[in-house]
């Protein structure tokens, strides 16, 4: 009866965070929806300097990115990127903890960016901006 409770347990948990990280990932989406819909939202959410990766040739070097800098950025997945005739790519969010990234994954044409958020109280803030294309 001992292993039948644990069992159950295990089985219990499994689901219920398994259905937390799905809730997680819906309300991730609809941040990013607004994230890129309204500039003033955007602004409100990224914590500057934004830290910035930039890989050169195997050489990482890491820069800042303040406000007055800052250019609007569209962070939605679009079925149409992936079957446009250039610049084809797909964006696909990930989230563990409290942390949240935007990966834009070129299709054919050797793009890798990435937007880093953290949820601070509650609410999503852009980090990090890492640019890996080759």
């Amino acid at each position: 009866m001992k292993y039948y409770f644990i069992i159950f347990t295990s089985i219990l948990l499994s689901v219920l965070c398994s259905t937390n990280r799905s809730t997680d990932l819906q309300n991730f989406k609809l941040f990013i929806t607004e994230f890129s819909q309204d500039s003033a939202f955007q602004i409100q959410h990224i914590r500057f300097p934004v830290i910035s990766e930039l890989n050169e040739y195997d050489n990482i070097s890491t820069d800042s990115i303040y406000k007055e800098n800052w250019r609007h950025i569209d962070l939605r997945h679009k079925i149409d990127y992936e079957n446009q005739e250039f610049d084809k790519h797909k964006i696909e969010y990930y989230i563990k903890h409290d942390t949240a990234t935007a990966a834009c994954h070129g299709i054919d044409n050797g793009t890798d960016l990435g937007y880093q958020f953290l949820k601070i109280d509650g609410h999503w803030f852009l980090v990090k901006h890492y640019d890996w294309s080759t």
